[in-house]
């Protein structure tokens, strides 16, 4: 098992704990990327079959907005979440000196769950959120300096357009 050091290292010390952390972590992440990647060839696989030799933007469209595709995606993204956290659940027990079994890393994976459900889509919600927020506010501004920009240069000796230049006349507002 991995032994966190008890006084700061060199540099050659930290590679060699991180290169003794790496092989004693190995054994506890192989299965689930192996599943993790198993799934993922299995799921282009899926979609290629799904959108044959030739596809057409039609077809591609039509099988993207089908209920068995969107199906499909999430039951892939939810595994791919269950996975990472079985490999996350492994490596901080590892990181902490505890011995946890990879079965036991798959039952608190699963136990953590639907938290992690819940906080990715609060994280989600509250980025889309902050987006909107700045996103609104951006627009007005640039409308407002796009709709005042030519006023203001028409006008300012530095853009070459004082009232001598235009005959006193005003653009259109």
């Amino acid at each position: 098992m991995y032994q966190r050091p008890d006084r700061p290292r060199t540099i050659g010390g930290v590679l060699d704990d991180a290169v003794r952390l790496y092989r004693v972590s190995a054994r506890y992440w192989w299965l689930p990327s192996l599943l993790l990647a198993l799934l993922a060839t299995a799921a282009e696989s899926y979609y290629a079959l799904q959108i044959g030799p030739r596809p057409t933007p039609g077809s591609m469209m039509a099988l993207y907005k089908s209920p068995q595709m969107i199906l499909t995606f999430g039951i892939r993204m939810l595994l791919t979440v269950y996975l990472y956290m079985v490999m996350q659940v492994s490596m901080a027990a590892i990181a902490t000196g505890a011995d946890l079994p990879l079965a036991g890393a798959f039952r608190k994976a699963l136990r953590l769950l639907p938290a992690t459900i819940l906080g990715t889509i609060a994280s989600l919600l509250a980025s889309l959120v902050g987006l909107v927020l700045l996103i609104i506010p951006g627009v007005y501004v640039f409308g407002r300096r796009a709709s005042t920009s030519p006023r203001r240069s028409a006008r300012s000796p530095q853009a070459g357009g004082s009232s001598r230049a235009t005959g006193g006349a005003r653009p259109p507002s």
